[in-house]
């Protein structure tokens, strides 16, 4: 019987290099009962680096939450006068286009991360006005 597991709250990501088995932030994969009795599986789900979900559940909620706090501190660091160029590096198209979602901006199809966040610091400083 499969089961389905996903991230903690706290997990950035899960690799297992026997299993082949990879993980993102807001993913949800399917694991079979060999996978489930892996070494580094088993400890990960006893640490609470990984959980098991249920089929139906929605892990889009702790998306959205990560998110939001991008976006806080991306804020922050334009506040702080931190470049453009800074702030898009450890950014990753995803982010940048649900980053773009919450500030109401269209993101076209040539458009690179950095585009993206030069938008979004234009919106920040729309909103000091």
């Amino acid at each position: 019987m499969s089961k389905f597991i996903s991230l903690g709250p706290k997990a950035n990501g899960f690799f297992d290099q026997t299993t082949g088995l990879t993980i993102a932030r807001g993913e949800k994969v399917e694991v079979n009962d060999r996978q489930l009795r892996s070494r580094r599986i088993s400890m990960a789900l006893n640490s609470g680096h990984l959980v098991i979900v249920q089929p139906d559940q929605k892990v889009e909620k702790e998306r959205e939450v990560d998110i939001k706090k991008l976006d806080k501190k991306l804020k922050a660091q334009y506040e702080k006068g931190i470049t453009v160029d800074k702030m898009a590096k450890d950014i990753n198209m995803d982010q940048a286009k649900a980053l773009a979602d919450i500030h109401e901006i269209e993101v076209a199809e040539g458009d690179t991360v950095k585009d993206v966040i030069e938008a979004i610091v234009e919106d920040f400083k729309a909103e000091e006005k």
